[in-house]
C-alpha cells in the first residue's frame, strides 16, 4: 500500500487522515507531541524527514507557515514525489511551492470546500477544487477523488479559484465575523430573516484567527470585494438618513 505523509496534524489534518487511511498507509508529522493522538486514529507518527520522504506529501498547515515548512521539507523530498497543499487560498501557496520545491517533484494545489463539521456524516458528494500546477498525475488524482472518495472535483487555476472565493467565501466570512463580534442575542423572537443572520454568524464561530486571516488577507482579490460591500452599505445607510 502506498504511503501518504501528512505534515500538520491539526483539526483538518487529522480529519483528512481518517478519510485517506482506508486507501493508504498514513504517516503524520506535527510540531506538537501527537504520538498518542496518532495511535488512537490508527496512523503512524514520525519525524519530519520520514514524513516528507513519502511518495505523496500533503501539507496541511496555515498558509502563514507554508514558506517555513516548504524550506524544511525540501531536502527530504524524493524525486518524483507528489506534493499537495490544502490551503483555503491558492495563488500564494502555489507560487511558494513552485518557487521553493525541487523541479523534480510534482505539485497539485487543492482546496477541499468542506471540513470536519460539514463532512462529519461523510464527504461523498462534497466539492474539492484542484489546481494542476506541475504534474502528470492530475487525471489519476482526479479519478481517485471522484471514484474512491466520492467527491465532486472542480479544476481551476489558482487565480480563478481566488477570484471566485473572494466573491463567495471571503464575503461570507467577513459578514459572519462582523455578526459574531456584534454578540447577537440568540433569544430574540424566531424571525426567519434574523435566524439567517444567526446562521451566518454560526458558520464562522469556530474559525481560528489564522483561518480568517488566510481567507481575507492572503487572497489577493478579497480586499476589493470587502471594499465593494462596504461602499454599497454606506450608500444604503446614507439613503436612510
Amino acid at each position: 500500500m502506498k504511503t501518504v505523509g501528512i505534515i500538520g496534524f491539526g483539526t483538518f489534518g487529522s480529519f483528512m487522515a481518517e478519510q485517506l487511511k482506508p486507501h493508504f498507509g498514513i504517516t503524520v508529522y506535527d510540531t506538537r507531541r501527537i504520538s498518542g493522538e496518532a495511535k488512537r486514529r490508527g496512523v503512524k507518527s514520525a519525524s519530519l524527514a520520514e514524513t516528507a520522504s513519502t511518495p505523496i506529501v500533503i501539507i496541511s498547515v496555515p498558509v502563514q507557515s507554508m514558506e517555513t515548512v516548504l524550506k524544511k521539507i525540501k531536502p527530504f523530498l524524493h524525486k518524483g514525489a507528489l506534493v499537495v497543499d490544502v490551503c483555503s487560498v491558492k495563488v500564494k501557496p502555489v507560487a511558494l511551492m513552485k518557487r521553493l520545491l525541487p523541479k523534480n517533484v510534482e505539485i497539485i494545489g487543492t482546496h477541499p470546500l468542506f471540513g470536519p463539521q460539514s463532512g462529519k456524516r461523510g464527504i461523498k458528494g462534497l466539492t474539492i477544487v484542484v489546481c494542476g500546477v506541475r504534474t502528470k498525475r492530475l487525471k489519476t488524482v482526479r479519478g481517485f477523488l471522484e471514484k474512491e472518495l466520492g467527491l465532486v472535483v472542480e479544476e481551476m487555476t489558482p487565480e480563478e479559484h481566488d477570484m471566485e472565493m473572494a466573491e463567495t467565501q471571503a464575503l461570507a466570512h467577513f459578514i459572519g465575523q462582523g455578526l459574531k463580534e456584534m454578540n447577537l442575542n440568540d433569544d430574540h423572537r424566531n424571525i426567519a430573516t434574523y435566524e439567517s443572520l444567526l446562521a451566518g454568524r454560526d458558520t464562522v464561530k469556530d474559525d481560528t484567527p489564522e483561518l480568517f486571516e488566510t481567507i481575507e488577507k492572503w487572497n489577493p482579490y478579497a480586499k476589493a470585494e470587502r471594499e465593494k460591500l462596504l461602499q454599497v452599505l454606506r450608500k444604503i445607510h446614507g439613503r436612510l438618513k
